[in-house]
Order: structure tokens, then C-alpha cells, then sequence
């Protein structure tokens, strides 16, 4: 994935919720994304939508997985969206 300041600071905000951050490696495809994603009990995704010609949001939507997807990209959510959706 690419390197963008809001990964360090989803960091820092898990920490401070207390939550798990599970990291999925960006190589894994469909079916692998799904079984991790399934068995960890992942409720939400932070993501880009591609990388090097790999849709994440089409490897997420043939996984299997089904949850809350937070696109982390330019014209994405805002921070006061995602403050919002936190308190929902």
C-alpha cells in the first residue's frame, strides 16, 4: 500500500480505543483476505481502492467478508466523517 500519514494515525486511534489492528498483507487475494478477515473478527477495513493493479475493493467484495469499508484516498471521508461514524 501506499505510504499516507492517516495510516499512523488510524494507528494511534486503535491504540487509543483499545481496538485490534490486524494488518493484511497486500499480496493475498480473495479467498485469503476473506479466511483472515472471517476468522479474526474484522468489523471494519481501513483501504486504498488499488495498488500496482490490484483492486482492494474488488479482492474485499469476492472475499467472502462482509463489513464496514473506511476508503482512505483523496476526496474519501473526511476525518469529521469518520469522527461521526465512531459515534454511530
Amino acid at each position: 500500500s501506499t505510504n499516507r500519514p492517516e495510516w499512523i494515525f488510524l494507528q494511534f486511534a486503535l491504540a487509543k480505543l483499545g481496538a485490534i489492528l490486524v494488518t493484511v498483507n497486500t499480496s493475498l487475494r480473495a479467498a485469503e483476505v476473506g479466511y483472515l478477515l472471517n476468522n479474526c473478527g474484522a468489523r471494519i477495513v481501513f483501504s486504498i481502492t488499488e495498488f500496482r493493479g490490484v483492486s482492494y475493493l474488488q479482492e474485499l467484495d469476492q472475499s467472502g467478508w462482509r463489513g464496514q469499508i473506511v476508503i482512505l484516498e483523496e476526496g474519501s471521508r473526511s476525518w469529521d466523517d469518520l469522527w461521526e461514524l465512531g459515534h454511530t
